[in-house]
């Protein structure tokens, strides 16, 4: 790779990350697989970038806005790792009905509604949200060892080409 190459991808990188392609974008001259794959792993790197800040968030309390918060979620997994986060959230969402049906329960005693968050399913929402966060983070980790990978192959390349050891 030459110099200009080298500075024409990095140029490339940048603008793609200010301004994603958008589905009906012209194609700017002749883009090659690596550039295309350089444009996906900054997509889904953004998208990460997204999930990770929503999923530090806490839960809401209310039915409905838990309801906007974790269809949010499922938004951000579908495009950061929709093979392996899509199913899970998708569980979490199962699950959610009947822990906001707990919450919002009046129970005689603390201890019934303890009693019935452990045998009445409740608890299921947090395992499964916790399933959920540590995949996403598992894909973020995967993801960002990809692009210190690609990061430093084009270090490799420049060095080589500058003549530096």
């Amino acid at each position: 790779m030459t110099e200009a190459s080298f500075k024409l991808k990095s140029i490339l990188f940048l603008f793609f990350l200010l301004f994603p392609l958008s589905a009906g974008s012209e194609e700017l001259g002749e883009i090659t697989s690596d550039d295309v794959r350089l444009t996906n792993l900054i997509r889904q790197l953004e998208a990460d970038r997204l999930l990770l800040a929503e999923i530090r968030k806490e839960v809401p309390r209310s039915r409905e806005e838990a309801e906007i918060y974790l269809s949010r979620l499922k938004e951000l997994a579908s495009k950061s790792n929709p093979v392996r986060l899509v199913p899970l959230i998708n569980r979490v969402l199962t699950r959610a009905s009947v822990f906001y049906d707990w919450l919002t329960t009046e129970f005689e005693s603390q201890e019934d509604q303890i009693v019935d968050y452990y045998i009445g399913g409740a608890r299921g929402f947090h395992f499964a949200l916790e399933e959920f966060k540590s995949a996403a983070l598992l894909t973020v980790i995967n993801r960002l060892e990809i692009a210190a990978n690609v990061i430093k192959e084009l270090k490799i390349e420049l060095s080589e080409e500058r003549g530096i050891p």
